[in-house]
């Protein structure tokens, strides 16, 4: 699944995924093991790898959410493969896109990886994530990066109607917050 360009008139206000995205995307193939991901990740801190097939071309995602459900159900990383596990379908949007934007396609899709794609070629160039997006809005509103990346998270898995409206509820929240005087918070 991919977004389109935007047509908002706020667009150039606003940073665009490109701006925030890693463009160093770790891959893996899809034939190696759960456990080789693992340990790449780790060694990377990383949450995500994007899969390669055969011919090198992104063949889908892994994510920290797809490992730990195998760990959960007690089976074994190491005789698993990444193809079997990964998701074949992952979320991508183009990067000339808002980042607002790609933030609502996160919270509608209720994903932390969107792949990024070249709307010329329509090649993937990279990945934004939610620590990406926390990035953002510590840049545009004076809160925390840590705090920006819990509100991203709190509203992903907030259920589906009130998610946008606990995000950005939160978002306020914090804001004044953060804003007033020492002496106005007693």
């Amino acid at each position: 699944m991919s977004i389109g360009e935007s047509n908002s008139s706020t667009e150039e206000n606003n940073g665009h995924i490109e701006d925030y995205m890693n463009e160093r995307m770790t891959t893996i193939g899809s034939k190696n093991s759960v456990l080789d991901a693992v340990k790449m990740m780790a060694e990377k801190s990383i949450s995500s790898l994007a899969v390669t097939d055969e011919r090198n071309k992104i063949a889908g995602i892994l994510t920290e959410r797809d490992i730990v459900k195998i760990i959960a159900n007690e089976v074994s990383p190491e005789g698993i493969t990444i193809g079997s596990l990964m998701s074949t379908s992952p979320v991508s949007i183009n990067k000339n896109v808002s980042v607002e934007e790609g933030a609502q396609l996160m919270l509608n899709k209720r994903v932390r990886h969107l792949l990024v794609e070249d709307p010329d070629s329509h090649e993937t160039v990279g990945i934004i994530t939610t620590t990406d997006l926390a990035r953002y809005l510590k840049q545009k509103l004076p809160i925390r990066e840590e705090d920006s990346e819990s509100l991203i998270l709190k509203a992903l898995y907030a259920s589906e109607e009130d998610s946008e409206r606990l995000f950005w509820r939160e978002i306020i929240i914090k804001n004044l917050h953060d804003t007033l005087l020492p002496e106005e918070r007693k």
